[in-house]
């Protein structure tokens, strides 16, 4: 708006009630009406497949993640390195309950298998890397 550039356009975080949001690119554009009054029009726009009101996925952005109780203690266990089975039967669920929850999880977070699940809960400060075995952050579950 100090009249070097007609538009500017910059990602941002944006976060609405009820914690839910996206990153948006912000667009602005000058609209001259002769100095010096200046006004600017803007244009938000989500990337696709995200909106405002819909669950954000992926790390980025501003909202946090949140997993309920069972799928917090699915994703310790994992880090932990935890196999199927043994999850299964420290949470008295089925084998086949276990492996849903967990495609769930890597569907979730856009992940191809168990190590970038755990790399992405490290990465976006889901789990406690200072304590074994891992932990998730109570601020994520819900």
């Amino acid at each position: 708006m100090d009249g070097s550039s007609r538009q500017f356009a910059a990602p941002m975080p944006v976060t609405q009630q009820a914690d839910t949001g996206c990153t948006v690119t912000l667009s602005a554009f000058a609209v001259w009406g002769g100095p010096p009054d200046i006004a600017a029009v803007l244009v938000v726009r989500c990337p696709p497949g995200t909106a405002p009101d819909t669950e954000r996925k992926g790390p980025a952005g501003p909202r946090r993640p949140v997993l309920t109780r069972v799928d917090a203690r699915i994703l310790e266990g994992i880090a932990a390195g935890q196999s199927t089975l043994r999850l299964a039967s420290r949470l008295h669920f089925s084998r086949q309950n276990i492996d849903y929850r967990v495609t769930g999880l890597m569907r979730r977070f856009e992940v191809p298998n168990r190590t970038a699940l755990v790399s992405r809960a490290f990465s976006t400060g889901m789990l406690d890397a200072g304590i074994w075995p891992p932990k998730v952050i109570e601020d994520f579950v819900r």
